[in-house]
């Protein structure tokens, strides 16, 4: 008789959000007139813009408008199983209460400013989910007259993404390569072993392969890095 496979033993995906001031403030550019295209035309007292990174299940702020200073700069949060499933299927706008809606309660915005309603819209480019658009009121739900509007905005705000998420891996893959040359110039390796030697450094200090470039790239060994992981 085959042993049964219990759906227990099965860990769910769970999504991380977070919101960081000091994040949020390195990519507002490109995106300010989109937050205030949405503010302006749905009555949105808050506009998020999250980038999707599909390697860890996490999203993370690149831009924001809140209509009060929030009250810590930083914040991330587990959404609950459920909400996490919505938001890998999330194919159109949804909008509902953070108080009654257990998919809402633990968004940044919910938990920052306590602002009940809140609109999710999906931002792609070519088929690829590429991160969520977040409004945000204190009370009523978004007028549906708004909502299509909402959706051409999320196509905008999608178009400058990711132009954004080319731009910043293209930098990314250049600093990695200068790093890549200083470690095999100042260890003596060959370039696939200084390459292993970043990408065990990234590992072993759970930071991404760009942030350990750059700090060799910027200290030229200040910090040794180690050898092995």
């Amino acid at each position: 008789m085959a042993t049964p496979i219990f759906a227990a033993n099965v860990l769910p995906i769970r999504t991380y959000i977070r919101w960081s001031a000091r994040e949020v403030q390195d990519f507002t550019t490109d995106f300010n007139p989109l937050l205030d295209l949405w503010s302006e035309r749905t009555g949105a007292e808050s506009a998020v813009i999250y980038q999707h990174d599909p390697e860890t299940s996490e999203y993370f702020a690149v831009a924001s408008r809140y209509p009060e200073t929030p009250r810590v700069q930083e914040i991330g949060l587990t959404l609950t199983e459920s909400a996490s499933g919505w938001l890998a299927r999330l194919a159109a706008p949804e909008q509902g209460s953070s108080v009654t809606d257990p998919r809402f309660e633990r968004f940044p915005e919910s938990v920052q400013t306590g602002l009940e309603t809140l609109l999710v819209l999906p931002l792609t480019g070519d088929g690829v989910h590429l991160g969520i658009a977040v409004l945000g009121r204190r009370k009523g739900l978004f007028p549906a007259d708004t909502l299509a509007l909402a959706s051409r905005i999320a196509q905008l705000a999608a178009a400058v993404l990711e132009r954004d998420v080319l731009t910043r891996k293209l930098r990314e893959r250049k600093l990695i390569e200068r790093a890549k040359g200083i470690v095999q110039q100042r260890r003596g390796l060959s370039e696939e072993h200084a390459y292993l030697l970043l990408r065990n450094t990234s590992r072993r200090r759970r930071l991404p392969m760009a942030e350990v470039a750059r700090e060799i790239v910027e200290n030229v060994f200040a910090k040794p890095i180690a050898q092995t992981a």
